[in-house]
């Protein structure tokens, strides 16, 4: 009987809709386990019971899928963005093309479909995004006052770590970011 703790050998089967992978138990129990990818055979504790399916913690991969890439971000795992960075690309492209096709057979109640034959996968997948949406932190005190530090929303929390870049966004951006938020932290102190 799986419960909170339990430590057991899983096979991922398939990435579910949001990026974690789904694999079932020896009794056949649905279990998602988020940064696995299709075919990775894991070592999994379960860390959340649900009526319908478990949640699980990668313990350790015991046998690689050959879709497993390195992440090319440092926060991946951490940050709440991004939730396909360990997988290669045409990995990723298959995955959100079955999860299209299963959205649209389970709530379009479409029964055939016909075959996606212009679907194209992005054509960069690092640098292009041309602003980003970064939520201040907690204010840290100090000496010198008051400082706010902006990033992202940690996974699966409320609250924010700093970024001081992202692989997502252009590089101009990257190479601005921490003039940006130097000069975010002067207005915040000057109104004080």
């Amino acid at each position: 009987m799986l419960e909170l703790g339990t430590q057991f050998e899983l096979t991922i089967s398939e990435i579910s809709f949001g990026g974690d992978g789904l694999g079932r138990s020896e009794s056949g129990a649905v279990v998602f386990v988020p940064f696995s990818a299709m075919g990775d055979k894991l070592l999994v504790e379960i860390t959340q019971v649900r009526k319908s399916y478990f949640r699980a913690r990668i313990v350790e991969i015991l046998e690689p899928s050959a879709d497993r890439v390195q992440p090319e971000c440092i926060h991946f795992g951490r940050c709440g963005g991004c939730a396909y960075q360990h997988l290669s690309s045409q990995a990723e492209f298959a995955a959100k093309q079955k999860q299209l096709y299963d959205l649209l057979q389970r709530v379009g109640s479409f029964t055939t479909l016909p075959a996606l034959t212009h679907a194209f996968p992005a054509p960069q997948l690092y640098g292009y995004r041309n602003k980003l949406n970064l939520e201040p932190s907690e204010a840290l005190r100090d000496d010198h006052g008051v400082h706010l530090s902006y990033g992202y929303c940690l996974k699966d929390e409320h609250r924010f770590f700093t970024v001081r870049e992202c692989p997502l966004a252009m590089p101009i951006i990257n190479q601005n970011l921490s003039k940006a938020l130097r000069s975010a932290w002067a207005k915040q102190n000057a109104k004080k």
